[in-house]
């Protein structure tokens, strides 16, 4: 059961898990070495576990469980203690709740048994965050204790007596023993997470943008007026008025009877008609006014609507796309979908905000009237006061940009350092730390006012790994000279494309903001800042008192006079004097909100279940351990013959990668690219495990080219797969290695033709089939860096190529690899490979030559690669496995805890505190633990040995040694070897390597049917060592009796350690003509003597006469060492003409010449022409050997007792050492010392009556 320590003492709280069995004793003190660090404490504290009783102790009192604890210490303070089992965890719903109540009562929301607290969360709204006050008890809110009320932001936990609440947006999560917990709220069964399953992952989502809108709004101006009816009534009636009056005055004073009448009567008809038209006219005027005015009231009432839902489509716009610092918090803390949605190609980048004001409308308003009228027109006014009321907006966010040249903010300093500070938080906000990174220049008294960046990612400069943080000399050099590198990096590019319309976007886009312009103004990046550096993918922003002080590259120009006003001066380098009322923090405002939100997001650029980071072999095969690979099913299930797929890597979450090399899928052959770093050998190592994992040794092999000797080939040493290993090619072992390759390819051959079959598909068939008994695995040749080898060796790489096209049917397949294609990969091998891997490479120009595309210049990620096949028949992008990783069976019962402690210092970089980097801690035993690619190995090896899979015949044998010694090649014992009849004159004198036939056997040489022989080199490479042995091997294998020797040693004593062999009849030195001469008459004799031996039964040499007579004659061994002073003796002339006389007719009388000279030269044509066996170790005029052996394409190389000899052909072989010694003087000892005990082992001998030895012949 699981147990919480909880203890408070003062205002803090401390939390821990016990694990008594691992843990018996916790300490409590102010030093680091404690478990629990409390630096307030004035006394050490230890708290045991009593394995009997089953409980804690301090000090003796016995801790109880589920309760308080109080603990009394020095100076009358106290602690308080509580060990609790958390056996529950309830969740409840809080969504709705204002206020939340929380105490032991029955009546309050939630409920807890026994508690002594009294506590009151809350709100004034949902939104808002929760404020605890505490009436009663002690509660800690997050590891500080609460003084009556503090505010509670989600995620935030608080404790009291043994409860913990975990703090979330919708719900509280309670951690308490079992039925302690009662409450009136929901339950729920899991926690509301403001975060999505994937956090801290990210991607950006599809980005919903709002326009402003911009199309053109028409206001129509009203009608013309009607026509105001012209005659006034006055001016119409007048006339016919007079004329009545004027009648009536006549009718009264003249009697014109009833025309008077009829006249009066149509004046009277004028004058009615007259009124009734006019009043008709005037009535219908005053109609048409009210319509024209009425219509138009209501075109401007519809107009308003259209025109409002315009301003408030830019009103929205605005808002939503430019929010305040208060919305920018909350959407930080909640991981908005917003965040990041800005990239370099959308229209508002770096656009943002920089208070409210009134702004322009976006789109055209149009209203057209004459620009002079003599009569005012009260509905062309409305329409003019319509159009002047839309054509600005009222109180919404002012906006610029970082996009448009420099810009400078002038005014009273902490106000303009605040709207820096939002600027910042903006931008982060919207735009992803890979687009935009922020490069800050402040003086270092200004330090603690952007503390609060250095959680954001886009203040590191990623490109070098620091913060972008200036304010002294050691940052200034560390971050402004990496910028000016790359800058002029990004300038070359810029001057490349010049002459092109192309468009060059540089990511990330650097923001530098220079709020102290004396730390830049001595510095060689201003070579770039004295202009406008935009196309450089840099925005720069100035901060000065007044606008005189800005640099005149400056083209945007924003005066914050007051907390109030704010003024763009310039924009664009226009006057537009746009007046705002500046943003702020509100009160109480954290920065750090914003950037610690942010800082967990791991922006991923990709969808998340495209392709993982990083994926380790066995997480690729989805095991754990090895033995859960399965290798038994794997290689009865898989048939080479059928498919050669095997898992790489993985293009997504359980999403596979396989690479078949197959003749009809991937294969038989390609290539491999990757710079330094980039996961190559990681990536070949991979493929060869994964091979071996699923196909059966007899079904796959490799022969591993490693150029510079040794890296890979080690690890794979154990597999059973490996047929050999091919390093340190130098002259003399590429030839060999084609030869042993060619060799292969002829046993293939060889035992298709015996098969009838002419595929190594048909004949694995057959294997499978038990109709061929000998397996024929596909062989795999992977050179793990070639453009080395193809440099220094250009015809064997040529032929390498060459051979493996032939050999595609005879199951070869080439994989080569390199740093650096470009000017190796040729069109030969290109053309010839039908897959790439291509991981990070230097440049565009090694990834066209790979892939005929710039795409792998662009990976940033080791083991990510693109794998194309044929002609873009398959072309992907995957994260291949790595196979380095620690093999730990049981992942999660084990501790993986990195022990070193890092500071990180005011770069942003790390510095290792801890002492002991060993990661060993206070281990008495220290174990390894083997990576994956050990553990699979070994697991494979251990696995074919105990089902005894014998070994196939390796085409390739490992290189001759440099030493090797005569006793392992042939193990003679001279003692019993002497008890044996005479037999042929026989020596074993080296190691002889013939990669033609694949064999390294060794060489004996046949004395007796070859007569004589010679050996050259040059000074030093062991031509009297080549004597030594041989003498050495045919003294051990033939007594006394049956061998003497003469030793001629004309050089520096090189055979004088042979002088004490009982076969010695004398040793003759240089100096010693007098001797010399008595030698040539002896040996003359001894001929002479022979011929009649042999002539008393007519034969022809000492072996028939041996049979002929029963009698057995001794072999006499003639050894010169250093023939080439032989011509500065005094005895020259008689001792040429014996050693031509020996090596004439000497072979048949069982006399034997050994020469060892500097130079073939040194020997008369007649003399070498005569000697079968010439041996050539090195010679410094390489010219020389083929002119002993012939010519050849074989080089021997510059090693001691390296030699080269002619059989059937000419053939390399090591010379052996006579004896096992370290060195050269202790060869000596050791020859001499038997030489002694063969010569006190003889004298034993010769006592009981045989004198029969060299020196009484």
């Amino acid at each position: 059961m699981e147990q919480l320590l909880a203890l408070s003492y003062g205002n803090k709280l401390h939390k821990c898990r016990l694990h008594p069995s691992e843990r018996p004793t916790v300490t409590i003190g102010k030093d680091w070495s404690n478990h629990i660090t409390d630096f307030d404490l004035d006394e050490s504290i230890e708290m045991n576990w009593d394995g009997e009783l089953s409980v804690w102790k301090i000090k003796g009192q016995t801790l109880l469980l589920n309760e308080v604890n109080i603990i009394p210490l020095k100076n009358d303070k106290t602690m308080r203690i509580w060990i609790t089992t958390v056996e529950e965890s309830v969740i409840y719903d809080t969504s709705t709740r204002r206020s939340i109540a929380i105490s032991k009562n029955d009546y309050d929301d939630i409920t807890v048994h026994g508690a002594t607290v009294d506590v009151l969360l809350i709100r004034e709204s949902l939104d808002d965050p929760f404020k605890i006050h505490v009436y009663e008890g002690s509660v800690f809110h997050n590891y500080s204790k609460v003084e009556e009320t503090a505010i509670v932001e989600h995620g935030d936990h608080l404790y009291f007596d043994g409860v913990t609440i975990h703090i979330g947006s919708e719900d509280v999560q309670m951690f308490a023993s079992k039925n302690r917990v009662e409450s009136t709220l929901p339950r729920l069964l899991e926690a509301d997470s403001p975060y999505h399953d994937e956090y801290p992952d990210y991607h950006r989502s599809p980005r919903i943008i709002y326009r402003e809108p911009v199309e053109k709004m028409v206001i129509a101006k009203p009608s013309s007026k009607p026509t105001k009816p012209t005659e006034h009534l006055g001016r119409v009636i007048a006339p016919a008025l007079v004329m009545i009056v004027v009648t009536v005055i006549l009718a009264i004073f003249r009697t014109y009877g009833l025309f008077i009448y009829a006249s009066l009567a149509m004046t009277l008809v004028t004058v009615i008609v007259s009124i009734t038209y006019y009043i008709k006219n005037v009535k219908q005027y005053k109609i048409d006014i009210a319509e024209r005015d009425k219509s138009y009231r209501e075109y401007l009432a519809r107009k308003t609507k259209d025109l409002y839902a315009e301003s408030e489509k830019q009103r929205h716009a605005l808002h939503y796309h430019y929010p305040d610092a208060v919305e920018i918090r909350k959407m930080a803390k909640e991981v908005n979908s917003r965040i990041y949605e800005k990239t370099m190609m959308h229209h508002d980048f770096l656009h943002y905000r920089v208070g409210k004001g009134d702004v322009d409308t976006s789109f055209e308003i149009e209203f057209n009237e004459e620009e002079f009228s003599q009569h005012k027109d009260e509905l062309i006014v409305m329409g003019r006061e319509l159009r002047q009321k839309y054509l600005s907006q009222k109180d919404v966010p002012v906006v610029t940009d970082l996009m448009n040249g420099p810009v400078g903010y002038i005014g009273q300093r902490s106000l303009v350092l605040e709207q820096l500070q939002l600027l910042v938080m903006q931008t982060a906000l919207f735009h992803s730390y890979y687009d935009v990174q922020f490069i800050t220049v402040f003086p270092e008294e200004e330090k603690h006012k952007w503390e609060w960046m250095r959680w954001l990612p886009h203040a590191s400069v990623r490109d070098i790994n620091v913060r972008g943080f200036v304010y002294h000399d050691r940052s200034r050099d560390q971050v402004l000279n990496s910028l000016y590198q790359i800058l002029k990096e990004r300038k070359l590019k810029v001057d490349e494309k010049s002459n092109s319309n192309e468009k060059i976007y540089f990511s990330p886009h650097y923001v530098v903001l220079i709020t102290d312009e004396k730390l830049m103004l001595d510095h060689v990046v201003m070579e770039f800042f004295n202009e406008d550096p935009i196309d450089l993918g840099v925005s720069l922003v100035f901060v000065q008192d007044v606008m005189q002080s800005l640099p005149e590259q400056v083209k945007t120009v924003i005066d914050i006079r007051d907390a109030k006003k704010g003024n763009i001066i310039l924009e664009q380098g226009e006057l537009v004097n746009r007046y705002f009322v500046p943003d702020h923090f509100p009160k109480g405002f954290h920065l750090e909100d914003v950037s610690r939100a942010l800082a967990p997001l791991n922006h991923l650029q990709n969808l998340k279940n495209s392709i993982p980071e990083s994926v380790t072999f066995l997480e690729m095969y989805n095991v754990e351990k090895v033995e859960e690979l399965n290798i038994t099913q794997r290689w009865a299930k898989n048939a080479a013959h059928k498919s050669l797929a095997v898992p790489l890597g993985l293009r997504g979450k359980e999403d596979i990668v396989n690479l078949n090399l197959h003749e009809k899928a991937h294969g038989p052959h390609g290539l491999i690219a990757g710079t330094t770093g980039s996961g190559k050998s990681e990536i070949i190592q991979s493929y060869i495990l994964s091979l071996a994992v699923n196909f059966h040794p007899y079904e796959v092999a490799f022969l591993l080219i490693d150029y510079k000797g040794g890296g890979m080939a080690n690890l794979f040493r154990n597999l059973p797969h490996l047929l050999g290993t091919i390093t340190n090619l130098d002259g003399a072992q590429s030839m060999r290695a084609l030869a042993s390759i060619k060799a292969e390819l002829q046993k293939r051959q060889r035992l298709f033709g015996e098969n009838n079959v002419n595929h190594i598909n048909q004949y694995q068939k057959l294997y499978k089939e038990g109709i061929v008994k000998e397996p024929m695995p596909h062989l795999f040749l992977i050179s793990d860096e070639f453009a080395e080898l193809k440099s220094e060796q250009p015809d064997f790489m040529k032929e390498l190529v060459s051979t493996a096209r032939i050999g595609r049917s005879l199951g070869i397949h080439l994989i080569l690899a390199t740093q650096k294609p470009s000017g190796v990969v040729d069109d030969q091998i290109w053309s010839n490979s039908k897959f790439k891997l291509a991981l990070k490479v230097q440049n565009t120009s090694d990834s066209n030559e790979i892939l005929k595309t710039p795409d792998a210049a662009e990976i940033t990620l080791p083991g990510r690669a693109y794998l194309q096949v044929g002609n873009n028949e398959i072309y992907e992008l995957f994260q291949s496995a790595w196979s380095g990783a620690d093999y730990v069976e049981n992942k999660d019962d084990q501790d993986h805890l990195d022990t070193t402690i890092y500071t990180i210092n005011d770069l942003g970089q790390y510095e290792i505190l801890s002492e002991d980097l060993s990661g060993l801690g206070e281990n008495k035993e220290v174990s390894t633990v083997p990576t994956e690619l050990e553990a699979v190995i070994d697991y494979i090896h251990d696995y074919a040995e105990d089902r005894k899979i014998e070994a196939l015949a390796r085409p390739w044998l490992p290189p001759l040694p440099e030493k090797i010694f005569l006793q392992d090649l042939h193990p003679v014992h001279f003692k019993e070897a002497w008890n044996e009849a005479k037999k042929p004159l026989q020596a074993t004198v080296g190691l002889v390597d013939q990669p033609e036939l694949q064999s390294q056997t060794p060489l004996t040489l046949d004395i007796s049917k070859d007569g004589h022989v010679a050996v050259f080199s040059s000074p030093g490479y062991g031509k009297s060592t080549f004597l030594q042995t041989l003498i050495m091997d045919v003294a051990r294998q033939n007594s006394p009796e049956h061998l003497h020797v003469y030793l001629v040693d004309l050089g520096t004593n090189g055979l004088l350690p042979l002088k004490g062999l009982p076969h010695v009849a004398d040793t003759i030195t240089i100096d010693e003509a007098e001797k010399c001469l008595k030698l040539v008459e002896r040996l003359t004799q001894e001929m002479k003597q022979r011929k009649r031996m042999l002539s008393e039964y007519d034969v022809a040499s000492i072996e028939m006469y041996e049979k002929a007579s029963g009698k057995q004659i001794p072999n006499i061994i003639v050894a010169i060492d250093n023939y080439d002073a032989v011509k500065e003796a005094k005895f020259y002339e008689e001792f040429e003409m014996l050693i031509m006389q020996i090596v004439r007719e000497g072979a048949s009388l069982g006399i034997h010449t050994l020469i060892s000279a500097g130079r073939q030269s040194a020997l008369r044509i007649q003399l070498y022409n005569n000697i079968k066996l010439q041996i050539c170790l090195y010679m410094i005029d390489q010219s020389e050997i083929s002119g002993i052996v012939g010519r050849s394409d074989l080089k021997v190389e510059e090693i001691a007792g390296r030699a080269i000899i002619k059989l059937d052909s000419p053939t390399l072989f090591q010379s052996a050492l006579p004896t096992k010694a370290e060195d050269e003087l202790e060869q000596i000892q050791l020859l001499q010392q038997e030489a002694s005990e063969m010569d006190q082992e003889w004298g034993g001998r010769t006592s009981e009556g045989n004198s029969n030895d060299a020196r009484s012949y």
